[in-house]
């Protein structure tokens, strides 16, 4: 079926790699880029290793980090550039044969380690790719090197792990065929992090599944490094890096197991007494819809250092939805999805982690607004959109008066540059407190005989209370009361 893309962002209007097809800059551009990063890179970073707390790692505490800046791909994704490099990890003496892989053992598996560098404010993000291909041969090109967003696009299938420069684990995905099918959680490196032989390569593999439809995995990592030297290609041993246990939870089985339909198998059409916001978040805490479910995942998975979130459909009136899952790039504050052609949708909802905004961001309003402008809303009365954030915050969105939501998008979402800018007015910001952003959205909302929009505070305990809010005649946020 031909699909026509309509790209949604938020955040920093950014699309995940599987949505896009992404350009490599011309060399000359590629060369003042890198430039930039590398000397960024080399004056700004903490050359100590630094463990978070109640963070697990994902490697060596002493290992020496070496990136191979002449081997940086630059990409360009909406107007921002990435670049990506292979990074030394390890100090493995030389071998002769880029073909001697086979010191691995049967229960070890190889790593492929990079460094994912974009744009962020004044500075620089860095997220390390840890990729365990299931192929390795197929991840090999002309330099010895094949980045994030080619592997993606290639239609990767294996292991990614996401880490910062410390190598605190800050989540990752199970691909097969360049879409995630599976999380990557509860990482911890197992006894001392040797391998003693006693660990076999996918002990676990489909044979220890617990309830929620994880597979436990115990696996003991390798890393080479290689490179060219005169026209002969020479690699390091193969070191283990740690044998590490994780759980692989299938993202179908857990949209499945969080609740599909009404009450006994959907029998039940929540939207027949539709009339309002109000009445719309009645229905979502009283049906079981599976909305609770995907809250409590996303809700789960905050701390990682990647965005994760749905956007869905109605079930066909029984009652509940269809999800489908979306991601976002390592260490971006940013996720997007494409919609079929002839589909609609009823809403979407996401994850901001550490650095992002306790609410709403301008990229995610923009987003809301261009998806109705696009004609994309199967029903703007139940249309709506959600936000969790690593703050302990969790807010809905939906629209209150048509028109009033037309004219302010026309007006003040179209421009996320400009929309940023009276953020920064109204005080909506990271550094600021979770009651002065909300206060700040709410005077954004008011401005220019209002915006059509009723925001709601919900209760991250079990997603059932959600509290319309607005502003009294003091400027303080208030219950808004629903009739």
């Amino acid at each position: 079926m031909k699909t026509k893309k309509v790209i949604v962002l938020f955040a920093f209007m950014l699309l995940m790699a599987c949505e896009e097809n992404f350009e490599d800059n011309e060399p000359d551009l590629i060369n003042q880029e890198v430039l930039k990063v590398q000397t960024w890179y080399e004056s700004s970073m903490d050359r100590t290793f630094v463990q978070k707390s109640g963070k697990a790692l994902f490697g060596q505490k002493e290992e020496v980090k070496t990136p191979d800046w002449e081997k940086a791909i630059v990409t360009d994704v909406k107007g921002k550039s990435f670049v990506n490099l292979p990074v030394r990890f390890s100090n493995g003496g030389l071998v002769t044969s880029e073909k001697a892989n086979e010191p691995l053992t049967e229960n070890g598996v190889p790593v492929f380690r990079s460094f994912l560098i974009s744009p962020n404010g004044d500075g620089y993000s860095l997220a390390v790719i840890n990729v365990i291909p299931d192929n390795p041969d197929l991840i090999r090109s002309e330099n010895g090197f094949v980045g994030y967003f080619e592997l993606i696009e290639n239609g990767f299938s294996g292991r990614m792990i996401y880490t910062d420069w410390s190598g605190n684990f800050g989540g990752g995905h199970v691909f097969k065929d360049g879409k995630p099918v599976s999380i990557i959680d509860d990482l911890s490196m197992e006894a001392d992090g040797e391998d003693d032989g006693s660990i076999a390569f996918a002990a676990n593999d489909g044979g220890n599944i617990d309830p929620g439809g994880c597979v436990t995995q115990i696996l003991t990592v390798y890393e080479r490094y290689c490179y060219n030297d005169f026209g002969f290609v020479e690699c390091t041993e193969w070191e283990p890096i740690g044998t590490y246990s994780w759980m692989e939870c299938d993202i179908e089985y857990l949209e499945e197991g969080s609740g599909n339909g009404g009450p006994d198998g959907g029998d039940i059409d929540i939207y027949s007494f539709i009339d309002n916001p109000c009445d719309w978040m009645t229905a979502l805490k009283d049906s079981v819809t599976g909305f609770q479910g995907r809250l409590k995942y996303l809700k789960d998975h905050v701390d990682w250092t990647v965005e994760e979130g749905y956007y869905y459909n109605s079930n066909q009136g029984n009652g509940g939805f269809i999800f489908n899952y979306i991601l976002g790039l390592p260490s971006q504050h940013s996720i997007g999805f494409g919609i079929p052609a002839g589909d609609k949708i009823d809403g979407f909802m996401h994850s901001h982690f550490a650095g992002g905004l306790p609410v709403f961001s301008p990229a995610d309003l923009i987003a809301f607004y261009q998806v109705f402008q696009d004609g994309l809303v199967r029903d703007i009365n139940t249309y709506s959109m959600q936000v969790i954030t690593n703050q302990g915050t969790v807010y809905s969105l939906l629209v209150d008066d048509v028109t009033k939501f037309s004219n302010f998008g026309s007006n003040s979402l179209i421009s996320e540059s400009a929309l940023s800018l009276l953020f920064s007015v109204y005080g909506i910001s990271e550094l600021e407190s979770v009651g002065q952003n909300e206060k700040g959205l709410l005077q954004l909302f008011n401005l220019n005989g209002g915006s059509g929009l009723k925001l709601f505070r919900g209760d991250t305990t079990n997603f059932n209370n959600w509290t319309p809010l607005k502003l009294n005649s003091n400027n303080n946020v208030v219950n808004d009361g629903c009739n």
